[in-house]
């Protein structure tokens, strides 16, 4: 995979928006950086939903 932890996400975007790929090689990069980033956003949506229960009805 391209992302690498605790990389600058500078680089990352000018890796994905500099792509050199044209054609189905960008569209497959597109699609694919979509999906990473639908997928990271329900896994902090999740995370966030799960921090409020815990702090709405702490578990002694």
């Amino acid at each position: 995979m391209w992302h690498v932890a605790g990389a600058p996400r500078r680089s990352v975007r000018e890796v994905l928006v500099g792509n050199p790929n044209n054609g189905v090689g960008h569209a497959i990069t597109k699609s694919g950086f979509v999906v990473a980033a639908a997928f990271v956003v329900i896994c902090i949506g999740i995370e966030i939903v799960r921090s409020n229960i815990w702090l709405l009805h702490p578990i002694g």
